[in-house]
C-alpha cells in the first residue's frame, strides 16, 4: 500500500468550480531513499531485506545477502526489456560504472554498494539519493 507520505506531499489547490486535491509524486523513491541514508549514516552494519513497490510499478529488492558491509539493490521495470533496446542498460551502466553487479534472479538490474568502500563525489554518501533515482536513470 502506498501513503502520501511515502510519495510526496498533498498541496491543496482552488479551483473556481472545486477544491481538490493535487499529489506531488517525487522522482525518486523517498523510501529507499531513507534506507539507503540510514544504513550509509549508521556506524553499525545491519542485515536488510526489504523490497520496495513503486507506485509506478517498479519494484526494488535492497539486502545485503553476503555481508552487512555490502548492499544489493535490485530493481524491476515491467518495460525493462522495452527500454533496452533503447539503451537503458549502457546509461545504467555508464551511470553506476564499478557498482554494476550480477542481476538478481526476478529483478532487470542490480548494483552492490560497499559500505567500507562507498563512492566519492556521486551524492551516494550520506544521503542515497543518487541511488533512489535509480529508475529515472
Amino acid at each position: 500500500m502506498i501513503h502520501a507520505s511515502d510519495c510526496g506531499e498533498i498541496l491543496p489547490t482552488t479551483d473556481k468550480r472545486t477544491l481538490t486535491e493535487t499529489l506531488l509524486l517525487e522522482y525518486h523513491n523517498l523510501l529507499l531513499k531513507s534506507i539507503l541514508t540510514e544504513r550509509f549514516s549508521s556506524a553499525t552494519p545491519a542485515s536488510i531485506d526489504q523490497v520496495i513497490s513503486d507506485f509506478d510499478g517498479v519494484t526494488f529488492h535492497i539486502s545485503t545477502p553476503e555481508t552487512k558491509t555490502k548492499i544489493l539493490v535490485s530493481i524491476s521495470v515491467k518495460c525493462f526489456s522495452d527500454l533496452s533496446q533503447h539503451g537503458a542498460q549502457q546509461v545504467l551502466e555508464r551511470e553506476y560504472a564499478g557498482l554494476v553487479t550480477d542481476t538478481e534472479a526476478g529483478y532487470d538490474f542490480s548494483l552492490t554498494v560497499d559500505l567500507e568502500n562507498l563512492p566519492e563525489g556521486d551524492g551516494m554518501s550520506p544521503s542515497g539519493h543518487s541511488l533512489s533515482r535509480h529508475k529515472t536513470n
